[in-house]
């Protein structure tokens, strides 16, 4: 019987065995189907749709005969010239080179390819899929005279009778876009992003293609000795850098090293912004190479001042290809704009007659950014800088000429402020950035977030941001655990639900659809839900019917009621029953209450509003509301949702409710529509965006609070105070900052809003920009962390890595008691093989110390109470030594804006560690320890 027993065991043993080496038990050794490995393996790369492209510096020597793409379409713009979704790789409307090719993708998403100046052209009969990584091969063989299109290793077309050879291609090809860029009126950029363009003079097999797309390899870099071209795009995500703080003072010089041989503008050093009433410095590069400097005080009624182009000789182009060292001055006392390169003196722009606005001071309004302007409407192009930025210095004094070419002769840029001479003590130094050489090219490399450091002891950092730039997740990422449950803030929605009111269900049906599992609590709309209605006889508001509009939100909310998910919505200017335009209509919402009103609510919905400020309006409402983890812990809030510009007497009523003492361990979060500018600051009155700017403030019965208002008169002043938020400015960014009470509480304030964005904007509709974000906000309350992500649910993406960021709050001193256990005030750091997070800044004074030592390591260490970088699911940490210069940097204090975040090394999802590094090894291993257990196991048996 025992021996029966051992044997049935042992055979269980050997079939375990077989099974875990056959893969059943195996994660590594599972097959995976290539389609959708594709996805996972292609997915990072360069959205082209608001970017300048890739020029390449010369033609080439020989004639394509294999062309490779991996490409991810959006669909079709109506400003291209026919209808295009763009172009992948082209020269067309190049007016010198033979031999012009390119690859086109039609209004049907079908791909084009076209040569020798249109003496060929042939549409392939195969519709590209939008929102998904597609990888397609082109392989011309002129003995066959054929050509094969393959998409995802499968030959899906042929074209006969190539014709002619094509000749060898001369033109300077771009990627991502082609030459009709500006001349010719049409905008011919990609609707999408690029992964990879590789060309070849090689005539490559169905066979190489279909193993090497299988084995997820380049069909060029794998089979082909002789590549014209082989750009693997994927580490070439476009970034620039964004400083955490404004200038204080009006920039009289300018100073910059730069390498560029670009032949389109481009932004160097900029504040500009499109807007009305924004003081403006920029430094930039004309589309011919020539510096320009953009000098606008628009403090007159939005007087711009000027332009300066120093054109005067072709000498004077900064596109050689060579470092160039750039400085501009404000010489006021002759009237006139200089520019020195290389530290001498090349050329002056007189201004002419003592024009007022010379003298005018020119602080900027919004913080700085290196390497692009600060655009985001699809209307206004975004100036990337195409080129290499090593070092730029602000001065707010006008350097002499032998200063300049002493500046000019530092090698060691850090050390300007100490050793530039001036009369005085005053350098006049503001900031004096310099780039290691991976922030120098101006992109963004994974998991390296560190910021450019500002050696001018004013501690103004600058953040790395990317150029609206989409980034897949971890799968799953947005599931809570135990201890944790979801909030989620809805940006302005007017311009999608304009255009393309089918992304609003999309959104809300995200939402619907991943309650559960998102452990969803609240759901928070910051204003202009609609686009407005016009005044009347007003034809100019495009889109569809206001009232339409309207439908389409309440349909949408309601769902959110059915779900049993709670929710506000504050009312923006949009909002208004005339588009906030009427004085004399004073700030009535009809529209708004009869869509949103009291009586359309259920009743478990109104027993979360504890206050109204007016019993016949839904314009200022409080809801009070608990959570309870699946763990078992608890939060308590308060949400007061106001609306734009809200009165002295609204506030008023917000402070009774929220200071009584029976709240006084809720959390309080305030909504509203306008609180925070693009720049991270309060919201004042030096934009035409403040609510005393539009015509019903000449309505003297009416009064309203700005931003800086608002946080003086009502946030600072309560100790429950926790987060606010608001939209009404549109940027690519989640703009953040974090400040302290009069009661010693921690503050955090943000700016969400994408309705200027276009990256993958809808085009059915007539807008094709405004982004179907959404910021989801997963609170955990054992750790006391918020963890942000700026998510668009309908393609399953994250907007920007500078977006997705985590906020320790675990002593911001808001609750007088809790339920659960504080984290540690410090800095964490974790990675993932596909995301991680950048910075934000926290607007308070920091210490900032920086020594000097013998040594070849530089180390930066951080310590906060606020920021972790996020990895959408990973969670590991580590800190990271990099070697760099001989300088050691330490930060210690809750200024994020000198903060570098450390991160661990990317780890591949399949590697488990132990017996083997994979669990297809371990278990075997296990098996065969098994085995050796119920042999010695017998013997003892026996020996009984």
């Amino acid at each position: 019987m025992k021996a029966k027993k051992l044997i049935a065991v042992f055979s269980l043993s050997v079939v375990f065995i077989i099974l875990a080496f056959l893969g059943v038990f195996s994660v590594n050794f599972k097959k995976v189907n290539a389609t959708s490995q594709i996805a996972k393996d292609y997915y990072k790369g360069i959205d082209m749709s608001n970017a300048n492209g890739y020029r390449l510096e010369k033609g080439f020597e020989q004639s394509p005969k294999t062309l490779e793409a991996v490409v991810w379409i959006t669909g079709a713009t109506n400003g291209l010239d026919y209808g295009e979704c763009g172009v992948v790789i082209g020269a067309l409307w190049e007016e010198s080179g033979e031999g012009q090719f390119a690859l086109m993708i039609s209004k049907d998403r079908n791909p084009i390819l076209w040569w020798n100046k249109g003496e060929f052209s042939w549409q392939v009969n195969y519709a590209l899929p939008t929102y998904s990584w597609v990888h397609m091969v082109f392989v011309r063989d002129a003995t066959a005279n054929k050509i094969y299109f393959y998409v995802n290793g499968n030959l899906t077309d042929t074209k006969d009778g190539i014709g002619a050879e094509i000749a060898t291609p001369s033109a300077n090809h771009w990627i991502g876009r082609d030459a009709r860029y500006d001349g010719w009126g049409g905008k011919s950029n990609l609707m999408g992003s690029l992964n990879y363009v590789g060309l070849s003079s090689q005539v490559v097999s169905a066979e190489q293609v279909k193993t090497a797309f299988y084995n997820y390899k380049r069909v060029i870099t794998t089979y082909d000795t002789n590549p014209i071209l082989s750009e693997d795009l994927s580490q070439n995500v476009r970034a620039y850098y964004r400083s955490y703080k404004k200038l204080e003072k009006t920039p009289l010089t300018i100073t910059a090293t730069v390498k560029t041989t670009a032949s389109e503008a481009g932004s160097i050093l900029s504040t500009y912004c499109h807007a009305n009433g924004y003081n403006v410095v920029n430094l930039e590069m004309t589309w011919d190479g020539y510096v320009k400097l953009r000098w606008d005080p628009k403090m007159n009624n939005g007087t711009e001042a000027t332009s300066v182009i120093f054109n005067d000789n072709a000498s004077l182009k900064i596109n050689t290809g060579n470092k160039t060292h750039i400085a501009v001055v404000k010489d006021t006392d002759n009237f006139a704009f200089k520019l020195f390169l290389n530290g001498v003196l090349v050329c002056t722009k007189s201004i002419g007659s003592t024009p007022s606005w010379f003298a005018w001071e020119n602080v900027p309004t919004l913080n700085v950014a290196i390497g692009r302007d600060l655009n985001v409407d699809a209307d206004w192009k975004q100036m990337r800088f195409n080129g290499e930025i090593y070092d730029l210095a602000v001065y707010s004094v006008a350097l002499t000429d032998n200063q300049l070419s002493y500046e000019n002769s530092i090698t060691d840029k850090t050390t300007i402020d100490k050793t530039i001479k001036f009369s005085n003590s005053e350098t006049g130094l503001m900031v004096n950035w310099v780039l290691s050489d991976k922030q120098s090219k101006l992109v963004y490399y994974e998991n390296y977030l560190d910021p450019v450091v500002d050696y001018s002891g004013n501690q103004n950092n600058a953040k790395v941001c990317t150029m609206a730039h989409y980034i897949l997740p971890e799968t799953d990422w947005f599931k809570a655990d135990k201890d944790e449950y979801t909030l989620v803030y809805l940006p302005d929605t007017q311009i999608v639900v304009r255009s393309s009111p089918h992304y609003i269900d999309g959104i809300f049906n995200w939402m619907v659809d991943n309650k559960e599992s998102m452990n969803l609590q609240f759901v928070m709309g910051l204003g202009d839900i609609t686009d407005g209605k016009p005044l009347a006889g007003d034809t100019s508001m495009p889109g569809i019917n206001v009232d339409l509009q309207w439908d389409k939100m309440q349909e949408n909310y309601d769902k959110l009621t059915n779900a049993g998910i709670y929710w506000s919505a504050v009312v923006g200017n949009h909002d208004y029953d005339d588009n906030g335009l009427s004085a004399e209509n004073g700030r009535k919402a009809n529209i708004f209450n009869e869509h949103f009103g009291y009586e359309t609510l259920t009743e478990n919905e109104k027993k979360t509003i504890i206050s109204r400020y007016d019993n016949n309006s839904m314009l200022n409402v409080i809801y009070e509301y608990s959570v309870t983890t699946k763990s078992g812990l608890e939060a308590n809030y308060l949400l007061v949702a106001v609306e734009f510009g809200p009165s002295d007497e609204v506030l008023s009523w917000a402070s009774n409710v929220i200071s009584q003492e029976k709240y006084k361990n809720h959390r309080v979060l305030f909504n509203t529509h306008s609180l925070i500018y693009h720049n991270g600051e309060f919201a004042g009155t030096d934009t035409i965006y403040d609510p005393e700017f539009y015509p019903w403030v000449s309505n003297t019965s009416l009064n309203f609070n700005n931003g800086r208002q608002i946080y003086a008169e009502f946030l600072s002043q309560h100790k429950n105070t926790f987060m606010a938020a608001s939209g009404h400015i549109g940027t690519d960014s989640v703009e953040t900052r974090l400040d302290t009470g009069v009661n010693g509480n921690k503050i955090f304030s943000f700016l969400c809003d994408g309705q200027g964005t276009k990256v993958y904007a809808d085009y059915d509709g007539d807008s094709g920009w405004g982004e179907p974000v959404i910021l989801v906000v997963k609170v955990n309350e054992k750790t006391k962390t918020l963890k942000f992500n700026y998510y668009d649910p309908l393609n399953n993406m994250m907007l920007g890595v500078e977006n997705q960021f985590e906020v320790d709050f675990s002593d911001w001193g808001n609750e007088q008691s809790s339920s659960s256990s504080s984290s540690s005030s410090q800095i964490t750091s974790s990675s993932s093989s596909n995301l991680s997070s950048a910075s934000f800044s926290e607007k308070e004074s920091s210490s900032f110390s920086e020594s000097k030592n013998s040594g070849s390591t530089k180390q930066e260490t951080v310590s906060s109470s606020l920021l972790s970088s996020n990895s959408l699911g990973a969670s590991s940490s580590s800190s990271k030594t990099e070697s760099s210069s001989s300088s050691q940097t330490s930060y210690s204090s809750q200024n994020i804006s000198s903060s570098k975040i450390n991160t661990s090394q990317s780890v591949a999802p399949n590697k488990k560690g132990g017996c083997g590094g994979n669990i297809g090894f371990a278990l075997p291993c296990l098996s065969l320890l098994f085995i050796a257990v119920v042999i010695r196991f017998n013997k003892k048996i026996k020996n009984r």
